[in-house]
């Protein structure tokens, strides 16, 4: 079974400027469904929730700053946590070719 490395994508979404934490919890509903649906498949599969952006929501009050993550920077923080998953993904089967010839 492979294991996503889920802290280091944690740790990369935020470095692209997108807030983030882990949980077990996928939510309620469709986001809770779809990941069930992929897990039962036999798929490696996770979860990522993308929240409304700044840009969908209501603004808040002027005088208060707005911690809530662009589109650009919630593209740019799934797109991170892709990258290290294909690493992880590359690192897995290179190993696997290796002790195949081992």
């Amino acid at each position: 079974m492979v294991q996503l490395p889920v802290a280091a994508m944690a740790r990369a979404i935020g470095r692209a400027g997108a807030p983030a934490r882990l949980s077990i919890d996928a939510g309620d509903y469709v986001c809770n469904q779809t990941l069930y649906t992929s897990l039962g498949l036999g798929a490696n599969a996770g979860f990522i929730h993308v929240p409304r952006s700044r840009a969908l929501r209501r603004p808040l009050r002027a005088d208060r700053l707005d911690p809530r993550p662009t589109i650009d920077a919630m593209t740019a923080g799934v797109l991170a946590a892709i990258v290290i998953c294909a690493a992880q993904t590359r690192n897995a089967a290179l190993a696997r070719a290796l002790r195949g010839r081992a």
